[in-house]
């Protein structure tokens, strides 16, 4: 008997420890993906302020960026800079991300437009005839900000099209100073 009551208070404690644990990290989840949020709207703020506003503001593709170049290039990323949890996490990120559209609360004073409509656009002949009638200047297309050593650093892609032979784009690691970020190194990039 007075096994089974050891028993039972022992499995009541683990069984109490295992709840309060797992409520510990679903509170753990949520402020995380809070301060993900804030810290992904800030990041775009600075981005989009960096690129500098023409008169009508910037046009970015509401799609995340999410293709097979990218993962490919987070696959291959051998740089001393990253150890091997943060290429593991790079990855794991990139192929999970938490969103994967771009909305005006995270991406800030941009001109947002509807990836469909892009598609939609370059369905016929000339596409960008079709989509200069609609849009004076090209548009950006940006990645999933991936944040490194506690939101200190950000892996994050942008490109930016104008034509069918005028574009470029980069995946890039930015470091944290102050409310800046500076460019530490671009990892790889494209012209056309």
């Amino acid at each position: 008997m007075k096994y089974v009551k050891n028993g039972l208070l022992v499995g009541s404690m683990l069984c109490l420890c295992t709840c309060q644990h797992r409520r510990l990290v679903l509170k753990m989840r949520r402020s995380d993906s809070v301060v993900y949020r804030i810290e992904t709207t800030a990041f775009i703020r600075w981005i989009v302020s960096d690129k500098g506003n023409t008169a009508s503001g910037i046009y970015l593709s509401d799609e995340v960026v999410l293709d097979s170049n990218l993962t490919g290039w987070a696959r291959n990323i051998q740089d001393t800079l990253f150890t091997t949890q943060e290429r593991l996490f790079i990855r794991q990120q990139l192929l999970h991300p938490r969103f994967r559209q771009w909305t005006v609360d995270l991406a800030g004073p941009v001109n947002l437009i509807e990836d469909s409509l892009i598609s939609r656009l370059f369905e016929g002949q000339d596409g960008w005839l079709a989509y200069r009638k609609r849009f004076k200047t090209g548009y950006y297309s940006f990645g999933y900000p991936v944040f490194l050593r506690n939101y200190t650093y950000c892996l994050f892609y942008a490109s930016y099209k104008e034509d069918h032979l005028s574009g470029y784009g980069s995946l890039a690691l930015y470091r944290r100073a102050g409310p800046y970020w500076v460019l530490v190194k671009v990892l790889e990039d494209w012209v056309a």
